[in-house]
């Protein structure tokens, strides 16, 4: 029987820091890896509190050069990093030190960690649900805003240039695009959120990979709140959807 706990450590050796949100309970619970945004200012917290009272565990990692998570900050070192923690909660040390069930892992992210997540089946097909809150998608059509914000964004981040954020967002859409890598989804569920009233991301890209997805004969569900980027003003809604649909497809 395992206690409850909340707990931070690096993975590995590889800079990424990260904390855990355990439930107090029985071996073999059901993990979730949460991944924020840029900067990630919104961390979506009260998810892994709400899905940690309903038994899942869950684990939040800060990507390298942001957050505690040592290295510099690059959106090209972001596939890598979800590569890196995706085979450290599958190694048998985690699973054992955790009481993590391996059948039963799924990923929520919010905005570049939406990205993060939706990029997932190229990297791992052990993910069983994916969840991409309000999620990057369409790189190109954003850029203009991405380029206004990027002072701002840059500030908590270590070691990186305007110029070097949108080389890099330039390169993530690209490379690893939304539209690709859900053309890798095998038995994997998705979950998409979109905000209609978006300030930063335009809802029309998560209808656009909705309507692939399923075209593809593969589970998905979409969900369209009416509130901002960060779902501000539909939080408890939006864990509720969060909640629903990981029950259905990693049930406690």
């Amino acid at each position: 029987m395992f206690n409850g706990t909340t707990d931070g450590f690096f993975i590995g050796n590889s800079g990424i820091y990260s904390r855990i949100f355990r439930p107090a309970g029985k071996d073999h619970c059901p993990l979730i890896i949460l991944f924020h945004g840029l900067p990630g200012n919104e961390t979506n917290l009260d998810i892994a509190y709400a899905l940690r009272e309903k038994g899942y565990a869950v684990l939040a990692p800060n990507y390298n050069g942001c957050w505690g998570s040592w290295g510099s900050y690059r959106l090209e070192n972001i596939p890598g990093n979800v590569k890196t923690v995706l085979e450290y909660v599958f190694s048998t040390p985690f699973l054992k030190t955790w009481g993590i069930d391996p059948e039963r892992i799924g990923v929520v992210g919010h905005s570049i960690g939406g990205w993060a997540s939706l990029i997932t089946p190229k990297i791992d097909k052990r993910i069983k649900a994916i969840a991409a809150l309000a999620p990057v998608i369409d790189f190109d059509n954003i850029k203009a805003s991405v380029q206004n914000l990027a002072p701002e964004f840059i500030i908590p981040l270590k070691d990186i240039t305007v110029e070097q954020l949108i080389e890099g967002w330039i390169w993530a859409g690209k490379e690893w695009s939304p539209f690709d890598a859900v053309k890798e989804l095998g038995e994997q569920s998705l979950m998409l959120a979109a905000a209609t009233q978006d300030e930063i991301l335009f809802p029309e890209s998560c209808l656009e990979l909705y309507s692939r997805v399923k075209a593809d004969g593969k589970d998905a569900e979409l969900w369209l709140l009416h509130t901002d980027h960060s779902f501000v003003s539909e939080r408890g809604k939006l864990r509720n959807l969060v909640i629903d649909y990981l029950l259905r497809k990693l049930p406690v």
